[in-house]
């Protein structure tokens, strides 16, 4: 705020809309008479509107119109100009909270939501495994379920020797299935029979040497 005191000559209903016209702010301060006699008032403008005005015990409108009639004083206007500096207010700086560091666990995801490339041993299935235990067959549960059975003669051949040993229409469905790439566990799948069974089956083709399992 800039303050400048200036001398204001002439009648004081002059002075007052001279400063009205140029739309002035500050404090107009009138003087007259003397001793005993001295009056002093004072008018306060923002903007050119008078926002305040006193003499005396007079005071608003009352103290204007009296200062208005006032012909022969002594005046001085402090002017006030206000600068303002328009700044871009400052955002508020968010705080982004840190969280603190996770510890890695070591989880076992089931075997179907696994990325990457199963071992035999998960690619068998909790069925096979289960079954192969519980019947107790020791000789069948050495060969992972994962392994792919193939075929060591010509189907009309083996076809006979399946014949020769006895066995079933079963036996034969599942002889046509093995093409050497398809495993234990494909087997299961496409015959839907249990892994138990499955492994007996193989077991009499590999005993009549039709086919091998490892």
């Amino acid at each position: 705020m800039v303050q400048q005191q200036e001398m204001m000559n002439g009648r004081l209903v002059h002075v007052i809309s001279s400063i009205q016209r140029g739309k002035r702010s500050g404090v107009l301060t009138a003087k007259r008479g003397e001793g005993i006699f001295l009056e002093e008032g004072t008018i306060t403008f923002a903007n050119g509107q008078v926002s305040h005005a006193s003499v005396g015990r007079r005071r608003g409108s009352e103290a204007l119109n009296w200062l208005s009639t006032w012909e022969s004083c002594s005046s001085i206007f402090v002017s006030t100009e206000v600068r303002v500096q328009v700044s871009q207010p400052s955002l508020p700086t968010k705080r982004i909270a840190t969280s603190p560091p996770l510890h890695m666990t070591k989880t076992s995801l089931p075997a179907q939501q696994s990325s990457g490339p199963s071992s035999p041993e998960s690619q068998e299935g909790p069925e096979l495994v289960h079954e192969r235990e519980s019947n107790g067959e020791k000789e069948q549960t050495d060969t992972p379920a994962s392994t792919s059975p193939y075929s060591v003669q010509q189907r009309d051949t083996a076809l006979r020797l399946i014949d020769q040993n006895g066995l079933s229409r079963v036996h034969k469905q599942l002889f046509y299935l093995i093409d050497g790439r398809r495993s234990i566990v494909d087997l299961v799948r496409l015959t839907r029979k249990r892994g138990s069974e499955i492994y007996k089956l193989l077991g009499d083709l590999e005993r009549a040497q039709v086919i091998r399992i490892k």
